[in-house]
């Protein structure tokens, strides 16, 4: 063979290379769905902070791990709380349990609002991490925190957190200044007349890869699951690394400059913005379309989502009361009481529309202390937000036997019947009025009742009647058969309706 050819040869094998390396560096840049590297990035960090919202909302809305019994938390701040709605604090060493109270130093004050990584662990999921190995993040308003609880909090509540995002100029001349930012969620205005229903109680953030000075050379070793940058009091702590992870995170909209540093780099932001009352803004910032000034990624949770979840709970909570204090014992169900909590009616005829009783013929239903639904003293108003409507069949006889068993006077809502049924309602949605429960309700009292002021439909035009007729002659309905109640439809409607059955 010539030494011409042999070069020839050596030649072609160093392209084959070459050209091995430019595939390689293309099958690395595109996945086998041809998406680039940023694309398949940002799809890869949408299913981790969307399993993540889900079981924060699971967890608002079941209960952790020991709790699905039904059991009440107590008045004081404790875990226990969040079976009546709170969310949990962030982790902030790395193993992913939620510390209480929630954040460190001045972040564990009573309404302010805490950031940390994702608490995976006491929420009993896998490790979720973001397209770059990283652990997730997480941010919960003060209001709806676990630890220090503030009160009331309810479906009527509203979050302190919006969401932006940064938009490219068109004018490429434009590129190097401040982009604007269009509104993802929540409103930018902290009067009480724009509490709209989608500010954010919540965000999970994915931080991806190290931008501009930001480094993130673990602390702690593998002692921790997620890694740290920076320690407090020698343990790896969350809040301070923040700066090193996230990229803009502001106390409000107009603290945090888009402009890049020099080099087209963005600047690291501080840990926590500086203390505020719980009812002012905060703002988070996600990633632009393109990921050209940042590569945060953000999720959130309304009020309006967190309504429905804790609005499910609540109910599930006071049908077991009545289910395990009551028809256990008794065989039958109990009359509506007049008022959020109290005696069941005694009057003849008694009373078939109203409200959860606490205590009825001597029995107990809704614990006393330590509870956050005692009904001598509703910490969180959530009493007065729920409807209650019982067969008249049902509460009579008390054999174990169910009187209304097969009888044709049980409650209809739809093509179905049951002994009983307990509606709660939700927060208002557009064009409601405000339907805040902020004190003592009476059924009797049209004026002072606001139980229908956020529920929807054909529910909300049932119980008016039912409250006009109590308070208009003194008698109540004495056949609910008559009254047609509707299931709530979770695309209109954001109340919930317990169903009983029979014990």
């Amino acid at each position: 063979m010539s030494r011409q050819r042999i070069q020839q040869q050596g030649l072609i094998g160093i392209l084959l290379l070459v050209t091995i390396a430019v595939v390689a560096v293309a099958v690395f840049s595109k996945n086998i769905w041809g998406e680039d590297s940023k694309t398949y990035q940002a799809k890869v960090n949408r299913e981790a902070l969307a399993q993540a919202k889900a079981a924060l909302l699971e967890y608002v809305e079941v209960g952790s791990q020991g709790q699905l019994s039904g059991a009440l938390g107590t008045n004081t701040a404790g875990t226990s709380a969040v079976i009546l709605g709170r969310l949990p604090c962030p982790n902030q060493d790395g193993n992913g349990v939620s510390v209480t109270p929630c954040g460190t130093t001045t972040y564990n004050t009573a309404g302010i609002h805490s950031l940390g990584l994702f608490p995976w662990s006491t929420l009993n999921t896998p490790v979720p991490r973001d397209a770059s190995h990283q652990c997730l993040w997480y941010a919960v308003d003060g209001a709806f925190k676990i630890n220090p609880t503030t009160s009331p909090l309810n479906s009527d509540s509203f979050g302190s957190f919006s969401v932006i995002q940064p938009v490219k100029p068109t004018d490429p001349s434009l590129l190097n200044t401040a982009w604007p930012t269009q509104l993802l969620a929540g409103n930018l205005s902290n009067s009480a007349a724009n509490s709209s229903p989608d500010r954010v109680v919540a965000v999970i953030m994915a931080s991806g890869s190290a931008g501009g000075t930001q480094t993130q050379t673990s602390v702690g070793g593998t002692t921790y699951t997620c890694g740290l940058t920076r320690a407090l009091s020698g343990v790896p702590n969350a809040e301070t690394s923040a700066p090193d992870f996230l990229k803009y995170y502001s106390s409000t909209i107009n603290n945090q400059s888009l402009l890049p540093a020099a080099g087209g780099a963005p600047v690291a932001n501080v840990a926590n913005p500086a203390l505020t009352p719980k009812d002012a803004l905060k703002t988070f910032i996600t990633a632009d379309i393109g990921q050209e000034q940042l590569n945060d990624q953000i999720v959130w949770i309304t009020a309006e989502e967190f309504s429905r979840a804790a609005t499910k709970r609540v109910a599930g909570i006071l049908a077991n009361f009545i289910n395990t204090n009551y028809i256990a014992f008794t065989g039958n169900y109990p009359p509506a009481s007049t008022t959020p909590g109290g005696p069941c009616s005694t009057t003849t005829p008694k009373l078939l529309q109203g409200f959860i009783p606490g205590t009825c013929g001597g029995r107990q239903i809704i614990p006393i202390t330590p509870n956050r639904l005692d009904p001598s003293n509703d910490i969180d108003l959530w009493l007065g937000q729920a409807h209650y409507a019982v067969s008249q069949h049902c509460i009579s006889g008390g054999t174990i036997t169910h009187p209304c068993a097969s009888g044709t006077k049980r409650v209809k809502i739809d093509g179905r019947t049951a002994p009983a049924i307990l509606l709660m309602r939700g927060r208002a949605l557009g064009g409601q009025t405000a339907c805040m429960y902020t004190g003592s309700v009476n059924f009797n009292s049209v004026a002072n009742n606001t139980i229908v002021n956020c529920l929807e439909g054909t529910n909300r035009t049932v119980v008016t009647a039912a409250i006009t007729a109590a308070a208009g002659t003194g008698s109540y309905v004495t056949d609910i058969s008559t009254i047609q109640y509707s299931a709530p439809n979770p695309s209109s409607s954001n109340d919930y309706m317990f169903q009983f059955t029979l014990q």
